[in-house]
């Protein structure tokens, strides 16, 4: 594909705006597809880039007709959709600043961001969002955009946004409106997993350099590619790569439900693809059930081609040449199988992304040797380029790639990966220590452990807040061993809990797929187990299952008991930040009657001189 000097990502000339970027593509592909909304009943509905750019005129001069202008605040409250992204884009030409709020966070989170960014007007899906705020969150603003009706919720005028939609656009109306490179674009917020979230304030540059630094790595991508657009877009890194979207021309399809994005994979048949790790993991378990399913000569015969892809890609990654019977082997086993298993994601991916913590190795070899290449990336909300990514013809396995060239990364004398750049912030939003986090010398401090090897890929050794020490003086890696223990079929979430304890103890939720056979069973049994004992065949297959994942990790990094929780980790429950962190202090905080008991249990069965030493975890259901 030949790329468009205009959207060269070397060019000198690349626009330094986000209004000037759109414009830049309507005038190159005026009637090319720009995105994609699924309507039941109607299927997909195209918009081109010619009808796009009239949509954010539209809805520009409404918000500018209803008070908003240069500078000012517009919370935006609701689920990932076109909607969000038109809105962003109308605001953004006025010159205001956009700030994602995670509709499904906790009220107090909510209402810290709108007060906290002093947001002048919010967009929300229904009132019924206004009616978890306090009135003095809802009077601070000036107005309320809904996708339901107008109405008049105490005392505040409720606007419509298909109304929005029927302005007609008066374009010298918005004439000096348009930001400049400096000006602010966006105030994101960090996920609070260990406190009050702090706010970020990017500007325009800074959103097109994190879009030419995309480009740069990933711009063969044309208008006949398509990308997903599901994750929320109150995260920086969808927005991101929407914009990556608008450079290379490719059509964005919006899923407004991510519980249905593997249904509408068939349909949409992306070229690339993000997620985090767990959405990975879950597709990976997804096959190897249906593998383990299959009848005997079919399972056989993919177990085989599976082998041949695994030597086939271990040679290819050491850069080995490929013995021509493994060549025809391997053609042999893309035709039958290889080619197949694709279609899950589509059959048109070029490539998978994740990031946000580590993907189990296992998971990342596997999607290697049958060609869907997942590259793991390293960014952190305090630089909007991201810090690290793995290249499509450039990655190690277990490595968050190399740097990217707009950042200058180096490794404290502590092991901590300190990152300096024009991507970085200059402060938290209105704090009293601006200069948190920086060294001396200008670098911001990531609160990663790493380290490069000879080539210069680098790895992450875990953060610093999540290496604990235990009452024996051993340090260890949390998310090591929550990883580990993820790997149970049954495991969906894992806490693990010890820092200053003898022992390493966990709470852990069943994957709810796995456990559709099973749910009234086990259903059943968990309301009735409150004590160790005769465990239920769930509980008694989980501790089984645990004590052979574990096999991989030293015995100090082994859980002595686990927690067995009957609901998930939520958002809304307080354990979990918009963004899906872990929120672990509050974690302990909530569960700390069950935690307590659970150690004194192991360490009753410690002082017993008859007990004999228990191989498999203690579990104790809630």
């Amino acid at each position: 594909m030949v790329v468009s000097a205009a959207f060269n990502p070397l060019s000198r000339n690349f626009p330094q705006t986000i209004p000037d970027f759109l414009r830049l593509r309507v005038q190159e592909s005026p009637h090319a597809i720009a995105c994609c909304h699924y309507v039941e009943g109607k299927g997909w509905m195209t918009t081109d880039w010619s009808h796009y750019w009239q949509e954010v005129q539209q809805a520009a001069f409404a918000l500018k007709r209803f008070g908003l202008r240069t500078g000012d605040r517009l919370g935006i409250m609701i689920p990932t959709s076109k909607e969000w992204d038109l809105l962003e884009k109308a605001a953004l030409l006025l010159g205001a600043v956009v700030v994602g709020i995670e509709p499904h966070a906790s009220v107090e989170h909510r209402e810290f961001i709108i007060g906290h960014s002093q947001a002048k007007a919010l967009f929300v899906k229904d009132t019924e969002q206004l009616r978890d705020l306090k009135d003095e969150s809802i009077h601070s603003l000036q107005f309320v955009i809904t996708l339901a009706d107008r109405s008049q919720e105490e005392g505040i005028a409720v606007l419509a946004w298909r109304d929005i939609q029927n302005e007609t656009p008066v374009v010298e109306d918005l004439a000096g409106a348009n930001p400049t490179g400096s000006d602010p674009a966006t105030l994101i917020f960090t996920s609070g997993t260990t406190g009050t979230p702090k706010g970020i304030l990017y500007t325009h540059r800074q959103c097109m350099l994190a879009c030419q630094s995309l480009l740069e790595i990933f711009g063969t991508f044309g208008s006949e590619n398509r990308v997903i657009c599901w994750l929320p877009l109150a995260n920086l890194f969808q927005r991101m790569l929407n914009l990556f979207a608008v450079g290379t021309g490719s059509a964005i399809y919006f899923v407004e439900d991510p519980r249905r994005v593997l249904d509408y994979m068939q349909l949409v048949r992306p070229s690339i693809f993000i997620g985090v790790p767990r959405f990975y993991e879950k597709l990976y378990n997804g096959i190897q059930t249906r593998i383990a399913n299959m009848p005997a000569w079919q399972k056989r015969l993919v177990l085989a081609a599976l082998g041949v892809a695994d030597r086939h890609a271990q040679l290819r990654r050491e850069h080995k040449p490929l013995p021509l019977s493994l060549q025809v082997l391997f053609a042999a086993a893309d035709k039958l199988v290889l080619s197949r298993l694709c279609q899950v994601m589509g059959g048109k991916i070029k490539y998978m992304i994740t990031g946000s913590a580590p993907c189990p190795l296992q998971v990342l070899t596997f999607f290697d040797a049958i060609h869907l290449p997942l590259l793991e990336a390293y960014g952190m909300s305090e630089n909007i380029i991201p810090l690290a990514i793995n290249r499509p013809h450039e990655y190690r396995l277990g490595s968050v790639g190399k740097p990217l060239a707009l950042n200058e990364v180096k490794i404290a004398d502590d092991g901590e990966v300190l990152v300096k750049g024009p991507g970085v912030f200059s402060g938290y939003y209105q704090s009293e220590q601006p200069c948190e986090g920086f060294t001396a010398d200008g670098f911001y401090a990531s609160g990663d452990y790493g380290y490069f090897d000879n080539e210069g890929y680098l790895y992450l050794k875990g953060r610093k807040s999540e290496i604990i020490k235990t009452s024996t003086g051993r340090r260890l890696s949390l998310t090591r061993v929550e990883h580990v223990l993820r790997q149970s079929t049954l495991v969906d979430q894992a806490v693990v809990i010890g820092s200053g304890r003898k022992t390493l103890c966990a709470l852990i939720t069943l994957d709810p797929e796995r456990l559709a056979g099973l749910r009234r069973l086990a259903t059943a049994e968990i309301e009735k187990i409150s004590e160790p004992g005769p465990l239920s065949s769930v509980a008694k297959q989980l501790a089984g299952d645990i004590q052979r994942q574990q096999q991989t990790l030293a015995p100090y990094e082994r859980i002595n008991g686990c927690i067995l929780l009957t609901g998930p980790l939520t958002v809304e429950g307080g354990e979990l930040t918009p963004n899906l962190k872990l929120r672990r202090a509050f974690i302990e905080t909530k569960y700390k009657a069950a935690i307590d008991h659970l150690y004194e249990i192991l360490e009753q069965s410690r002082r017993s001189e008859s007990a004999a030493p228990a191989e498999e975890p203690i579990v104790l259901c809630l």
